[in-house]
């Protein structure tokens, strides 16, 4: 028996979700969706790093709840993102910190008057940090214990998480940019993401899953808007708290691959100017795909492309490439 627990942690930690990592990507860092199988129970005392790169074609900063609707702008963004995730214990329910860092390099074309113009940005954007942290079917268990409880028929089929985020003005911002890497503002998130098994469980070559991630963010005020020296330019902006709300449907494809669809929809966060609604709130679909496999030990690899599909005139634009690289240890 002990053998076989061992064998069967070794390939779970081999396996495509022996860990939950961080922000797919709608999101993504930042405002996009995190993507499939983010939210998995993890065993206790593991870590992950994570790289990914990600293009965006779009009408809005790298922060994707800033849009130029009133604009005639076109960016092309290149992120390069590095995060660290721990996992660990809190009172015997499983936590996660997860810390991000984006690197971005966004090509700017915009127009209006029939003057256009061009330039491009490099640096980095704001970091973030997320704590998640088990409410229902997960505790803390370390690999053994994890496979016994996970993989056995009497396992948990719906696992429920709480998850803070803090979104810091750590990103490079200039006033004189109308499109900037970072936000000049502080962004917290709350949510509650939820993994239903329909499998018999969660072994991996088992699991067919459906997840649910509801979400809303608040935002500070951003005290230095671009071009706010100027007499035509507010000198603070605010915007609304926007509502979140992903689902993702995932299938194994035998022990080591999965394949997902997903959708992602974004309400509200409309801004203001000096106090001045600007009567442009968000409303917007987005869906995409995901390829995932586990092809080295404790290694992920998944490739994932989408876009908005339906949206008001204050909504973004376009679609997002992403290339996700994930080591657990």
């Amino acid at each position: 028996m002990r053998l076989d627990i061992g064998q069967k942690a070794r390939s779970l930690f081999a396996g495509v979700s022996c860990l939950a990592a961080a922000l797919v990507g709608a999101e993504p860092v930042q405002a996009q969706a995190y993507g499939p199988r983010q939210f998995l129970p993890a065993p206790n005392n593991t870590n992950a790093i994570v790289f990914q790169v990600k293009n965006f074609q779009t009408n809005t900063s790298f922060d994707t709840d800033i849009v130029f609707s009133d604009l005639n702008i076109d960016v092309d963004t290149d992120a390069f993102v590095f995060t660290y995730i721990r996992n660990f214990a809190i009172g015997g329910t499983s936590a996660q910190v997860v810390l991000t860092q984006p690197v971005v390099i966004a090509e700017v074309e915009a127009s209006a008057g029939g003057v256009s113009t061009s330039r491009s940005n490099t640096g980095l954007a704001d970091s973030q940090i997320e704590l998640r942290v088990g409410i229902l079917g997960a505790p803390a268990v370390d690999i053994p214990e994890y496979v016994q409880y996970y993989f056995s028929e009497e396992n948990p089929s719906v696992v429920m998480k709480g998850l803070l985020t803090a979104t810091l003005p750590t990103g490079d911002y200039r006033t004189d940019q109308i499109v900037n890497i970072g936000s000049n503002r502080f962004a917290f998130r709350a949510g509650l993401p939820t993994t239903i098994n329909l499998g018999p469980n969660w072994a991996p070559g088992n699991r067919t899953l459906l997840e649910i991630i509801p979400s809303v963010d608040v935002f500070t005020n951003n005290n230095s808007p671009s071009f706010s020296s100027f007499n035509f330019r507010p000198n603070v902006t605010s915007q609304a708290p926007i509502f979140r709300l992903e689902s993702q449907l995932s299938t194994d494809l035998g022990p080591r691959y999965f394949a997902a669809l997903g959708a992602y929809y974004i309400g509200g966060g409309a801004t203001s100017s000096d106090g001045v609604g600007n009567n442009n709130a968000q409303s917007w679909l987005g869906v995409g795909g995901t390829l995932g496999g586990s092809l080295w030990e404790g290694g992920l690899l998944t490739v994932g492309y989408g876009g908005v599909v339906v949206r008001n005139d204050n909504s973004p634009k376009g679609t997002l490439f992403n290339l996700y690289l994930r080591q657990s240890f």
